[in-house]
C-alpha cells in the first residue's frame, strides 16, 4: 500500500528522466532494426530480407537460414520490450503525478477545523472553534483513502507489468504493453478473478459467475492479466475449475443452484447458468490462449504440466463422471490462438494417449455387450459418464466429450501449428503412423456421446486441414496463394485419401466446405495435375535448371511449391475421383466451381495479354504454337478451356450423384450454397509488377496470376440452371443425369465465351474463339466422363453415368 508520506513527498524527476531514456532507447532500436524504412544491410529488416532472398541449400536451408531469421526476430522482441517498458514508466509517471496533485488538493481543501498529520491521519485541530464533526473528519479521511487506493492500483499495475517483461532473464518477450491504463485495469481484474477462483465453482452464484465472465472477457487478451491468472492458478487448478464448473448436478444439489422451485423456474435458471458457463468457456479459453504465447519460463512450465495432467481426472473420479485434463484443456482450446509449439506437443501427447488406450470394452452386467476399438473417452457405461462438458457455441451438437475436436478447432485458428501437425511425412515420426492417417483414415469419430455422429469432430478436422494446407485461418480470405512444400503435402494427402476411398468424404459431407476452399486455393495445382507436362524446349538448355520451366509450368503458373498429385495419369485419375466426390457436397461444389472459373480467367489474361507477357522473362512465357499469333491464342484457349471443362464435368457428376441419390429436393442445397460462397479470388487486372512476389525458398513463377487479391467479384456460377425447377420427383434418373450434363457443358462454354472481349478475342472473331472454347471444353468434359465411368460402380447413379456419351462438339 502506498503511504500518505510516500505519495506526499514523492519526487518524480528521476522517473521522468527514466521515461526520456527509454524513449531514446526505443528510437535507437527503431533505427537499428530498420522500422524507419531507411536502414538496410546490417539492420534486422535487412538481415531478414537477405536471408529470405538467399539461395539456401542443404543444411543451410534448415539451420543457418532459420538461425539468421530467428536472430533478426529477436531484435524485434527487444524493441517490443523497450516499448513496453517506456509505456509502463510513462504511464506510471503520468498517473503518479496526478495522484500526488489529487492528494495535495485533498489536503488544501480539507475543513479548516481538521488537521492531517504526516502519516495521513485526520484529527481535530486543538485550536479549532467550532470543533469539526465526526462526519467532516471521516469525509477527509475517505478522500485521502481514495487517492491512496488509486495510487496503490497504479503502483501495482506498473510493478506487475515490469515483472512480466522481466519474466525470463534469458529471453525478450514479443508481447507488448501499449496502454498503461488498460494494464492497470487488467491487474485489478486478475486480482478479482483469482479471488473468486479460490472457491468451489459450483458454489458461485450466477451473479458472481457473471462478474467472473466479465473480467475474463474484458482482459483475456491482455498478456499481463492472462499470464498472472494462468500461473497463479496453475495448470491443474485452471482445468479443474473449468471442469467442476461444468458439473450442473453438483451445482444443483449443494451449490448456488439449490432451492425449491417449480419446473418452469428450474428450467429458466438452468438456461441462465448454461449461458454463463458458455461465457466462462470462451473467456477462460481466450485467457489461457493469450498466456500460452508468453515465452517466459513460468509459462513453459505451465504448458508442460498441462500436458502431463491430460490423462488425469480433474473433475469426478476415474470410475464416475470423470472429466480428464485432455477433455478440459481441449474445450478451452476452442477459443483464442494458442502457442503453436504447445499445440503440437499437446497434440502429440493426445494422439499417443488415444492410440495406447483404445481397446475393446465389455459393458458390465451378465448381458453386457463387447464393444470394439473404443476410445478412452467412451470406456465407462453411460450412467457413469459425464455427458456434457461444455456449454459454449455449438454445444447443441458437440457436448465436448471428444478432446480431439477441441484440438482440431485450436489448430484451425493457428495455421502454422496445423501445418506442422499434419505436414510432416511418416519418416519424421520414426516410421509410425502419421497424424493425418490416424485422424483422416482410421480414427472412429462417431461413437462418443454428444458428438452428433462424429460430424462436429470431422468438420473441425477438415477446418484444421484447411488451415494447415492454405496457411491462413479456416474460412478466412487468403492474403497470398503462395504455399510451402509442407502445406502442399497436406493437399496431396487429402486428394489421395479421398481418391483411394471416396466414402471418407461422401459419407462425411460436413467436410465439404473446408475441402472445397482448399481446392479453390490449389486450383493452379489441380489444373496442372489434370494435364501431362512436356519437357523443356531446346533453347533453354543453357539456362540454370531452376529456370528451365516446361510448357505446363508456363501455361499454368504457380508461385510457391506446387502440390503434385502423382505421375501423369495417376495424378489425373486421383484428382478426378476427388472432384467427383467433392461435387457431392453443395458447398464444396460451389467453392471449386468459383475457384476454377477465377483461375481460368486469370490464366487467359496472363497468357493472352501482351503487356503481361512482355514483363516476364523468356523462360516464364508460354509460347504455344510458333507459327503465328492466332495458333498461339488457339492453343492457350483450348488448353485452358479443356481444364475448365474437366473440373466442371467432374463436379457435375458429383452434383447429379448427390441429387439422384437424395431426391430432387436436395438440389435446393446447391442453390443456397452458391449464395454463401465468397467472391475472393485472383485479382482482375493483376500484372507482374503489382502482385506479392514469392520469396524465400519458393519458386517465383509468373506471379502475375496468383496475387490473392480479394473482392474481385468474378464469380461465375450456374444459377441459371436450377434443375429442381425443371423436373418433378417422378422424372427418369437417366433423363435427369443427361440434363445436368448438358446444362453444365453449356454453362461452361458460355462463361468462358464471356471473356472474349476481355482478352483480345475480337482480333480473331467470335466464331473462332467460340470454336476453340467448345473444342477445349468438350475435350475436358469427355475426360471427366471417362473418369466417372471408371468409378461408376461406386456411384448410386452409376448406370446413368454409363449412358452419357462423349461429344466432339
Amino acid at each position: 500500500m502506498v503511504t500518505f508520506r510516500q505519495l506526499h513527498d514523492l519526487r518524480l524527476g528521476t522517473l521522468k528522466k527514466a521515461v526520456a531514456d527509454w524513449k531514446k532507447m526505443v528510437d535507437d532500436l527503431v533505427e537499428l532494426i530498420g522500422e524507419d524504412g531507411k536502414s538496410q544491410g546490417t539492420s534486422s529488416t535487412g538481415l531478414t530480407r537477405r536471408a529470405q532472398k538467399a539461395d539456401w541449400v542443404g543444411e543451410n536451408a534448415d539451420v543457418t537460414k532459420k538461425f539468421v531469421t530467428k536472430t533478426a526476430d529477436e531484435f524485434h522482441d527487444v524493441l517490443a520490450t523497450a516499448r513496453s517498458v517506456h509505456t509502463i514508466l510513462d504511464g506510471l509517471h503520468t498517473k503518479m503525478k496526478k495522484h500526488k496533485e489529487d492528494l495535495n488538493e485533498v489536503v488544501a481543501n480539507a475543513d479548516k477545523g481538521v488537521h492531517i498529520t504526516q502519516k495521513g491521519t485526520v484529527e481535530p485541530r486543538k485550536d479549532a472553534d467550532p470543533k469539526p464533526t465526526q462526519k467532516q473528519i471521516d469525509a477527509a479521511a475517505e478522500e485521502i483513502h481514495k487517492v491512496l487506493k488509486a495510487a496503490k492500483i497504479t503502483d501495482k499495475g506498473a510493478a506487475e507489468s515490469l515483472r512480466h517483461e522481466a519474466k525470463d532473464k534469458y529471453n525478450f518477450l514479443a508481447s507488448r504493453v501499449t496502454d498503461f491504463e488498460k494494464t492497470r485495469q487488467a491487474v485489478r481484474d486478475a486480482d478479482a478473478v483469482l479471488k473468486l477462483a479460490k472457491k468451489d465453482p459450483s458454489e458461485l452464484s450466477n451473479t458472481q459467475l457473471n462478474r467472473l465472465d466479465d473480467w475474463l472477457q474484458r482482459s483475456g487478451k491482455d498478456p499481463v492479466f492472462a499470464e498472472r491468472v494462468a500461473t497463479e492458478m496453475g495448470p491443474k487448478k485452471s482445468l479443474a475449475f473449468f471442469a467442476k464448473a461444468m458439473d450442473l448436478d453438483k451445482w444443483e444439489s449443494d451449490g448456488a443452484g439449490s432451492g425449491q422451485r417449480n419446473f418452469s423456474e428450474h428450467k429458466k435458471m438452468l438456461e441462465v447458468r448454461k449461458k454463463l458457463l458458455g461465457r466462462l468457456e470462451t473467456g477462460l479459453g481466450t485467457t489461457l490462449a493469450t498466456a500460452s504465447r508468453s515465452e517466459s519460463s513460468d509459462m513453459a512450465a505451465w504448458k508442460k504440466q498441462a500436458i502431463q495432467v491430460g490423462d488425469e481426472p480433474v473433475s469426478g473420479t476415474a470410475s464416475h463422471k470423470p472429466i480428464y485434463g485432455f477433455q478440459a484443456m481441449s474445450n478451452l482450446m476452442r477459443h483464442g490462438k494458442y502457442d503453436g509449439d504447445f499445440l503440437n506437443n499437446y497434440g502429440d501427447a493426445l494422439v499417443d494417449y488415444e492410440k495406447k488406450h483404445t481397446s475393446d470394452v465389455k459393458d458390465p452386467g451378465p448381458g453386457g455387450r463387447t464393444r470394439e476399438d473404443v476410445l478412452p473417452w467412451d470406456r465407462l457405461p453411460s450412467y457413469a459418464q459425464q455427458d456434457e462438458m461444455r456449454f459454449g457455441p455449438g454445444n447443441d451438437e458437440d457436448a465436448g466429450v471428444d478432446p480431439m475436436t477441441g484440438l482440431m478447432k485450436a489448430l484451425s485458428h493457428n495455421p502454422e501449428a496445423s501445418t506442422d501437425f499434419f505436414g510432416h511425412p511418416e519418416e519424421d515420426n520414426e516410421g509410425e503412423q502419421s497424424h493425418f492417417d490416424y485422424l483422416f483414415k482410421d480414427r472412429e469419430w462417431g461413437s462418443l456421446p454428444g458428438s452428433a455422429g462424429g460430424k462436429p469432430g470431422r468438420d473441425a478436422m477438415a477446418e484444421a486441414l484447411e488451415a494447415g494446407a492454405t496457411g491462413h485461418v479456416a474460412g478466412a480470405e487468403p492474403d497470398s496463394l503462395v504455399h510451402t512444400s509442407a502445406q502442399a503435402r497436406i493437399m496431396e494427402e487429402v486428394v489421395k485419401a479421398v481418391s483411394d476411398e471416396p466414402s471418407r468424404l461422401t459419407g462425411n459431407l460436413e467436410m465439404g466446405d473446408s475441402l472445397g476452399r482448399m481446392s479453390r486455393e490449389y486450383m493452379p495445382d489441380i489444373y496442372r495435375g489434370l494435364e501431362s507436362g512436356e519437357p523443356p524446349k531446346p533453347e533453354m538448355d543453357d539456362l540454370p535448371e531452376t529456370r528451365r520451366h516446361n510448357v505446363l509450368e508456363r501455361l499454368f503458373p504457380i508461385a510457391g511449391e506446387p502440390a503434385v498429385f502423382g505421375k501423369s495419369g495417376e495424378g489425373e485419375s486421383d484428382l478426378a475421383r476427388f472432384l467427383i466426390s467433392l461435387g457431392q457436397s453443395p458447398e464444396g461444389y460451389q467453392e471449386v466451381l468459383a475457384g476454377q472459373k477465377l483461375y481460368g480467367d486469370a490464366v487467359l489474361k496472363h497468357n493472352l495479354d501482351p503487356e503481361i507477357q512482355a514483363q516476364l522473362p523468356q523462360y516464364e512465357r508460354f509460347e504455344g504454337s510458333e507459327t503465328d499469333v492466332k495458333d498461339r491464342a488457339q492453343d492457350v484457349v483450348e488448353r485452358v478451356s479443356q481444364q475448365s471443362g474437366y473440373v466442371t464435368g467432374a463436379l457435375t457428376l458429383g452434383r447429379q450423384e448427390a441429387v439422384v441419390a437424395e431426391g430432387l429436393a436436395h438440389d435446393a442445397a446447391y442453390e443456397k450454397a452458391q449464395a454463401r460462397v465468397g467472391t475472393w479470388g485472383y485479382g482482375a487486372g493483376a500484372t507482374a509488377t503489382n502482385v506479392l512476389l514469392a520469396q524465400g525458398g519458393v519458386k517465383p513463377v509468373a506471379s502475375a496470376v496468383i496475387s490473392g487479391l480479394t473482392g474481385s467479384g468474378l464469380f461465375v456460377g450456374p444459377s441459371e440452371w436450377n434443375m429442381a425447377n425443371d423436373h418433378n420427383e417422378g422424372a427418369e434418373k437417366a433423363q435427369l443425369t443427361s440434363d445436368y450434363w448438358s446444362h453444365a457443358k453449356a454453362d461452361d462454354i458460355t462463361s468462358t465465351n464471356k471473356l472474349y472481349n476481355s482478352y483480345g478475342g475480337e482480333e480473331f472473331g467470335p466464331g473462332q474463339w467460340d470454336t476453340w472454347v467448345r473444342n477445349g471444353s468438350n475435350a475436358g468434359f469427355n475426360e471427366a466422363l471417362s473418369s466417372g465411368q471408371t468409378m461408376a460402380t461406386e456411384l448410386t447413379s452409376g448406370d446413368q453415368v454409363k449412358t452419357l456419351k462423349t461429344s466432339g462438339k
